[in-house]
């Protein structure tokens, strides 16, 4: 019975029946000193590799781990959850025992993990911002409209400056969420929510950068290859370069798409368990 999910989704489910199974004790011999285990001091061990590598990343196990003792602890009564096992530990203090090498591996691996994000949200931050001054086609140097942008008028330059802003905004964004993520504590119960949902949001807003970036590029383009004097030749020049300027929000969407769902998963959901219907109507 010991994690499994499915298990406790039933246990959930079944009504007053629970409470006769969360205060089942681990069983000693007569006469013996040693004080028993409840149900969650089971739930504050340490589990094997293969139930831990469920999910992907040191940080995301160490929230998985404190989502299971936090759903048992619930459902146990008040008087239990205070209550010393068999090696003279609460619950909380055996599940801080049991994790503290998961913690620190936690720790490392959402730091290397931030610290990666942070460098390329600082170097979309750095291209953006040059593009920005140097816009497509240039400035006008004769009056009426001196200093103005040439191509202003063109609708491709709308989206270019729109998608400027876009990807500066969120890059800028992107880059403090994850500085305050290394300034953080790393304290144990910041990894069941803090943490990953901030890391959530680092890489939703630099993945919306990066394709804003892109969109601004391709535009950039498309505007000054109209404007050239060849341009009515190779026609698929401009489609071929946005179609290669593709291939980083491609990459990004198959690297980091899968680690942005797991933290959606185990951080937006209401529950670890998911009841099912009472076997006892």
């Amino acid at each position: 019975m010991h994690r499994q999910v499915n298990v406790f989704s039933q246990i959930y489910s079944i009504g007053s029946i629970k409470d006769v199974l969360v205060t089942h004790e681990i069983p000693f011999p007569p006469k013996s000193s040693v004080a028993s285990d409840n149900i969650l001091h089971l739930a504050a061990k340490i589990p094997s590799l293969h139930e831990l590598n469920i999910v992907s990343g040191f940080a995301l196990q160490m929230q998985r781990e404190l989502l299971w003792f936090e759903e048992v602890k619930s459902i146990v009564r008040q008087a239990d959850r205070e209550k010393k096992g068999s090696e003279g530990l609460t619950p909380r203090q055996l599940f801080s025992k049991e994790h503290k090498e998961l913690l620190e591996k936690g720790e490392k691996w959402m730091r290397d993990t931030t610290t990666s994000c942070l460098i390329v949200a600082t170097i979309v931050t750095t291209v953006v911002y040059s593009a920005g001054f140097s816009i497509p086609g240039g400035y006008n140097d004769s009056t009426p409209g001196k200093g103005s942008p040439i191509l202003i008028k063109h609708t491709l330059f709308d989206v270019f400056a729109a998608s400027e802003g876009v990807a500066l905004s969120f890059s800028v964004t992107s880059m403090l969420i994850f500085l305050f993520i290394l300034t953080s504590h790393y304290a144990q119960q910041d990894f069941r929510k803090s943490l990953p949902f901030r890391l959530m949001c680092g890489l939703a807003t630099l993945f919306i950068s990066i394709s804003a970036m892109i969109v601004s590029f391709s535009s950039a383009f498309f505007l000054v290859y109209k404007e050239g004097d060849n341009h009515h030749k190779l026609r698929w020049v401009p489609l071929f370069v946005s179609s290669l300027a593709l291939l980083p929000v491609a990459a990004f969407v198959f690297l980091r798409s899968p680690l942005l769902c797991e933290i959606f998963n185990s951080t937006c959901r209401r529950s670890l368990f998911q009841p099912k219907m009472s076997l006892f109507i």
